[in-house]
């Protein structure tokens, strides 16, 4: 099994939908920065969240929140051009433990500074 762990900035509110079977998934991009401050690259994940753990924390998971992913990669990386023709790559990941580092507030109401579920995957 592989395994990633990520700590970024959301980069879009999470977007909570159903599959047809009545499965919640929620997904949200995820964006973490690497190297050195005056060389620093970001690098964009898209995460889902399943079932229970997606519907719990989809309104916590707002753009500007730090958090903690800890997930699966999923098998390929993405891969698109832009519309000026730069190639982009982005890495999709499952998640199946979510903490919430930073506060916040979510229409009018403070959100908690830490805030951590599991979504137990059968394997």
């Amino acid at each position: 099994m592989n395994s990633i762990s990520i700590v970024g900035h959301i980069g879009t509110d999470a977007e909570l939908r159903h599959t047809s079977t009545g499965a919640a998934v929620a997904s949200f991009s995820l964006a973490s920065n690497d190297g050195p401050k005056d060389k620093q690259r970001t690098v964009w994940f898209r995460v889902s969240v399943w079932r229970q753990l997606g519907e719990t924390l989809a309104p916590y998971l707002t753009k500007g929140t730090l958090v903690m992913v800890v997930g699966s990669i999923d098998a390929e990386p993405r891969v698109w051009q832009t519309q000026s023709g730069e190639h982009r790559a982005g890495i999709d990941i499952t998640a199946q433990r979510i903490r919430l580092l930073g506060g916040g507030q979510r229409d009018g109401q403070d959100m908690p500074t830490s805030l951590e579920t599991t979504e137990e995957i059968p394997w």
